[in-house]
């Protein structure tokens, strides 16, 4: 993306096939080979595809919590390794399943704690 504009500069998905053949009409020995590969070439995954954040966007989290301490006095986090959201029983599960304990936002930032960092909650416990 532009960061100026936002206009999409990029969008690409793999693996890649030829959409030549759907033009006049594929023959279903060619579709069946597509639509079962193991690699799924038909599914767009810039435009579909389903994927965690990562820990790229966890600075921005850390941002938002830093300015809810300052609304709340909360300097301190507890991470009991998952977070469910209201009225929902899936958990949310950070990289270390028992969860880092009680940590201050400097260390769940060095620690790359999730819970604490997708939340931005002043309390990541349940």
């Amino acid at each position: 993306m532009d960061p100026k504009t936002g206009a999409v500069l990029t969008f690409a998905s793999t693996p890649v096939y030829d959409p030549n053949p759907f033009v006049n009409g594929i023959d279903p020995a060619s579709y069946a080979a597509l639509r079962d590969s193991k690699d799924k070439p038909l599914l767009n995954r810039a435009l579909n595809g389903q994927y965690a954040p990562g820990s790229t966007i966890k600075s921005f989290f850390g941002l938002a919590a830093l300015d809810r301490r300052r609304e709340s006095g909360q300097t301190d986090h507890l991470s009991a390794g998952w977070y469910s959201l209201p009225g929902s029983s899936h958990r949310f599960r950070c990289w270390k399943k028992a969860g880092h304990g009680t940590v201050d936002l400097h260390t769940a930032v060095v620690q790359s704690c999730d819970v604490v960092l997708f939340t931005g909650l002043p309390y990541a416990r349940h």
